[in-house]
């Protein structure tokens, strides 16, 4: 069990009967702590706070089902956990538009499809780029605004 077991259970035990004070002191004992932990599992070191916020958010809403007799600070560090691994797959999933496959082969596999993604759209962004105006417009509303052709020709109307 961590070194915080008593001081994050007393705190915790104090949030769910309703002793708001107590959140900020929670926070203020764990925030750097729960930093270090998000920055350990994310891939993009830029969204340790988003991954803080929501982590706290979850603390808030589900406090009551914390078991006292646990270890309250590593309950903290495997909600911030998880909420990495969920930031980390959303955001991959954004990015690559790919499955998300925990093995670092398939990790790997991933990384060469978003880095040839990466190479194709660059290629068509300068191709996109030397064509009329018209050209650029269809293109933009066709692939980047997801138009359909027709309602691409009812806009021209």
């Amino acid at each position: 069990m961590s070194k915080y077991v008593k001081e994050v259970n007393e705190c915790l035990l104090k949030i769910q009967q309703g002793d708001q004070a107590q959140f900020e002191e929670l926070y203020k004992m764990t925030a750097n702590h729960l930093r270090s932990t998000a920055a350990m599992y994310l891939s993009n070191k830029d969204f340790v706070d988003d991954v803080l916020s929501e982590a706290y958010k979850k603390v808030y809403t589900y406090n009551e089902s914390f078991d006292y007799e646990q270890d309250g600070f590593n309950w903290l560090c495997k909600i911030v956990e998880n909420e990495a691994r969920r930031m980390n797959q959303k955001y991959r999933r954004e990015s690559v538009g790919l499955p998300i496959n925990h093995s670092d082969e398939a990790s790997e596999s991933n990384f060469r499809a978003y880095l040839e993604q990466m190479e194709d759209k660059n290629r068509i962004e300068s191709a996109i780029s030397k064509c009329s105006e018209d050209m650029q417009d269809l293109y933009t509303l066709r692939y980047r605004c997801n138009k359909t052709y027709q309602e691409i020709g009812e806009l021209k109307r």
